[in-house]
């Protein structure tokens, strides 16, 4: 592994060598946010801001650059981050290694996140999803003893079973962007005897913008207590199909 990084290294630092006198210019004071790779390369990724003439996403008379510089070469790569992705309006919240090779830029346009990545290999950008936070369509969450069969047997609501009563409900944290448009998210929520939530399933959600929100929902959900569904007097486990508007809250 360390030949292999020596070998890269060494690459590298020859393919750089015949840069161009601007690429030589030090990166200026105005440095936001500075990272160095994990791999143990070095290689530093800078985040920085200039003084120029106009406007542009930061305000009037400055410009934003992804820099990357590399250990024992005078060249530094640099990408504006108004270009090679668009213009936008917003500001960089941090910078990270996600892998050997890309770089993620944290950023917010007007409240919503819409980081980007680049990558040193291809040097391309692309958008990046984080989904580690998604929820699975129709996949149930929460007790994996939950009597999700009893439940859906019973689910003629209104019919020989009474709907359970919302006790305390607990509000997930919505994201200021979320609250400006409308949408809706459809779950399938199982109560049991005891008036406690015991499984969720994600049936419907407006897009993949915000999938914490999915997960924040279904979270809060898990604590919220019931009077328990009635069927001939008795407590039961039932489901319910409930729906959940970010812009209401």
């Amino acid at each position: 592994m360390m030949v292999y990084r020596f070998i890269s290294m060494f690459i590298v630092i020859i393919v750089l060598s015949g840069c161009r006198a601007q690429d030589r210019e030090p990166i200026p004071q105005e440095v936001m946010f500075s990272v160095t790779s994990p791999s143990g390369g070095g290689i530093e990724a800078v985040i920085y801001t200039t003084q120029t003439d106009g406007y542009n996403f930061i305000g009037s008379g400055y410009r934003c650059f992804l820099a990357i510089r590399y250990p024992g070469s005078e060249c530094i790569l640099r990408r504006e981050l108004t270009k090679g992705f668009g213009n936008y309006e917003g500001g960089v919240l941090g910078i990270k290694w996600i892998s050997d090779h890309e770089i993620l830029v944290e950023r917010a346009i007007a409240d919503q996140r819409k980081d980007i990545v680049y990558d040193t290999k291809s040097h391309e950008w692309r958008a990046y999803t984080d989904t580690s936070s998604q929820i699975p369509e129709n996949t149930p969450i929460g007790d994996p003893d939950c009597p999700w069969d009893t439940a859906i047997a019973l689910r003629s609501i209104g019919k020989d079973v009474t709907a359970p009563k919302l006790l305390e409900r607990v509000e997930p944290e919505t994201p200021e962007g979320l609250r400006m448009r409308y949408a809706f998210y459809m779950y399938d929520v199982v109560i049991t005897v005891e008036g406690d939530v015991c499984g969720i399933k994600l049936l419907k959600s407006p897009d993949d913008q915000y999938p914490e929100y999915e997960k924040a929902v279904a979270d809060a959900m898990l604590q919220w207590t019931f009077e328990p569904g009635l069927k001939d007097g008795q407590p039961v486990d039932c489901i319910m199909t409930l729906t959940v508007h970010p812009h209401l809250r």
